[in-house]
């Protein structure tokens, strides 16, 4: 219980690096730590962090989240939802282009 803790811990503390080399180099020395503590939880976030690789290090290079286009996603479905039932593609348009201030 306690490596695992320490581990989340060290794992947030390189997300708040600025400098994308050196923290490219921090989750590979903590890849390394989590094999070598031997907490099997941690795992399947190994693998989620090797998939998503390019796009991790993408943040710590421009320091940018997708969290507009996702909220703006969001909207779009909220309105989806509320519009169940209409078969007008332009008046769906409209709506959009109101809720979103366009």
């Amino acid at each position: 219980m306690t490596k695992a803790y320490i581990l989340k811990e060290q794992l947030l503390h390189i997300l708040d690096e600025y400098d994308w080399q050196l923290a490219e180099q921090r989750l590979v020395t903590w890849k390394k730590n989590v094999l070598d503590s031997g907490v099997q939880e941690f795992e399947k976030l190994l693998k989620t962090l090797d998939n998503y690789m390019y796009g991790i290090l993408n943040y710590f290079k421009y320091h940018l989240t997708n969290a507009g286009s996702e909220g703006f996603n969001n909207k779009i479905n909220l309105i989806k939802r509320r519009a169940y039932g209409y078969h007008d593609i332009e008046y769906f348009k409209l709506k959009i282009q109101k809720i979103c201030g366009q």
